[in-house]
């Protein structure tokens, strides 16, 4: 009975997605910060800058001096009843002005938090960024799969891929295992990946949406957010 649950939620979803008439890589929501932080806010303000907009570059503008963990906080038009999410991705470019790379304690926090109050269940999305590149756009499906999967052994050669190629079915590695990575949703309570029937729960009754902009521990940063839009799923 629980499982006939879970599958009708599913249907419920996708029947909202077709109805809705959305069709692959259309944009669901965004903003762009031509003329403002279009309703973002700052979420974990102690030892944070305030926000900022360049609008010639169409950024938001963060910052810190320190090890300070902050969010910018998603507006109200992407809250509330948002069941048409699932499956969904959110895009958005991240990068740095400024940072030092030898501060660690960037996999600590949670990169993308996504809470839903009524039904008191807070998902977060872990091991995103990399934080190798001062800046990078990332792509976070509503989804209880791995973001990213990769080859899990082997060798390579002309007609296959080895160890730690990405790849998105078993045929493309020449261990024929292509296997899920760290970066997914993960339940905050528990501590286990997010069941796309949490995922589900979630989107029907979103309270916050978070995107971390405090990642290094070490010295000043200074972050930007660039275009965070949420784009039909199957692009």
């Amino acid at each position: 009975r629980m499982q006939r649950r879970r599958l009708l939620g599913v249907l419920a979803a996708l029947l909202l997605i077709v109805s809705a008439g959305a069709l692959p890589g259309d944009t669901l929501v965004e903003s762009r910060f031509i003329r403002d932080a279009d309703g973002w806010t700052l979420s974990g303000t102690a030892g944070a800058q305030p926000l900022s907009v360049d609008r010639s570059s169409q950024r938001l503008k963060g910052g810190d001096d320190g090890d300070v963990v902050w969010y910018w906080q998603a507006p109200e038009k992407y809250l509330g009843d948002q069941r048409g999410f699932f499956h969904a991705v959110l895009k958005y470019t991240l990068g740095h002005y400024m940072y030092n790379a030898a501060g660690g304690g960037h996999d600590k926090h949670p990169d993308i938090i996504l809470e839903s109050a009524s039904q008191r269940l807070t998902l977060e999305a872990r091991y995103v960024y990399n934080v190798t590149s001062p800046f990078s756009e990332y792509a976070v499906p509503f989804s209880g799969e791995a973001f990213v999967a990769y080859c899990q052994a082997g060798g390579n050669s002309e007609t296959c891929e080895g160890a730690g190629a990405r790849c998105e079915q078993d045929e493309e590695c020449c261990s024929k295992q292509c296997v899920g990575g760290a970066a997914r949703w993960y339940n905050k309570k528990t501590g286990k990946p997010a069941r796309n029937a949490e995922i589900l729960k979630v989107l029907g009754d979103i309270s916050a949406l978070k995107i971390r902009g405090g990642i290094h521990t070490m010295g000043a940063e200074r972050t930007f957010l660039h275009r965070p839009r949420i784009l039909e799923g199957g692009a």
